[in-house]
């Protein structure tokens, strides 16, 4: 045995024995959100309880045993449609087939990264993305909370491989998605505007469409318009939303611009209109910077 083939078995064994095991058998916020939405879907509840915080987080709290608590925040109803095949199961029996899953999207999106870059049969190449893709500690919560960002670099790596191959079907497919998923991957459509890929832009706003209004026989047009109406402008003025943690624009200005008692006691000064104004300028100025004139990839 190599001593590279040997380093990744020791990788790999880490990974397994304490990310995947643990979080096989613990339950967690961001998972119970997922799946209790998905549970109320499936047992024909209004979809516009998923933004019932009360609500929500009674059910969390149930269907935990009283060991979790977690509401469903400002994610589309399209994700709790895509959970619904795992909401036919145990929630413990849904967690480890859950965690089985995110291993499956995590091994098949390094594999894809290490074809793409021509170390699929350099096994130093190996060993370090194996290393990079399965050790930090952004991975490690990403299983332990059970969240959906392994299948979101699969989707993303799909997209990116197709994205070099002209294949823009595939890209804006993909792209599309995440969009409906997590209401991610929106900067990679942008790229595709400021590259004039328009078969790419049409995938993209054709399949959030298409998860859009896949979702509607199941929640009603309801839980979409308060979504967008109360969820979000409430979820953005939350305390929480002022921390950086979350690394976005929101974050960055609402940090330096707007008081809360618990979460953001000293920001520079208290001005919360001036970082909504911040931060719509920001996104928006970076949107036309990025698709005025036709870039290079």
């Amino acid at each position: 045995m190599t001593a590279a083939a040997a380093l990744f078995i020791l990788i790999l064994a880490v990974f397994l024995l304490h990310t995947v095991l643990p979080a096989a058998g613990r339950l967690s916020h961001g998972f119970m959100a997922y799946y209790v939405g998905a549970q109320a879907v499936r047992e024909g509840e209004p979809g516009i309880r998923l933004y019932d915080d009360k609500w929500f987080s009674a059910r969390v709290m149930q269907e935990s045993r009283g060991t979790v608590s977690d509401i469903y925040l400002a994610n589309p109803p399209s994700l709790a449609i895509a959970w619904l095949p795992l909401a036919y199961l145990t929630v413990d029996t849904a967690r480890r087939v859950w965690i089985a899953l995110s291993v499956l999207c995590l091994a098949l999106a390094l594999w894809l990264v290490a074809v793409e870059l021509g170390c699929s049969r350099q096994p130093w190449a190996l060993v370090g993305l194996s290393a990079l893709f399965t050790l930090p500690s952004p991975v490690r919560e990403q299983f332990t909370l059970g969240q959906m960002y392994a299948l979101l670099l699969l989707l993303n790596v799909v997209g990116w491989r197709a994205y070099l191959r002209h294949r823009d079907v595939t890209a804006g497919a993909a792209t599309g998605l995440t969009l409906a998923l997590k209401f991610s991957g929106w900067p990679i459509a942008m790229l595709m505007l400021a590259r004039r890929r328009w078969v790419g832009v049409r995938w993209v706003l054709l399949a959030a469409a298409a998860m859009a209004a896949l979702s509607i026989p199941w929640v009603g047009l309801a839980a979409w318009r308060f979504l967008l109406l109360e969820a979000i402008p409430r979820a953005l003025s939350t305390g929480a939303a002022t921390l950086t943690a979350y690394q976005d624009t929101t974050g960055f200005w609402q940090h330096l611009f707007r008081y809360d008692a618990s979460f953001n006691p000293k920001p520079l000064i208290d001005a919360p209109v001036l970082a909504r104004c911040l931060t719509l300028a920001t996104i928006l100025g970076s949107c036309l910077a990025l698709i005025a004139r036709q870039r290079s990839a």
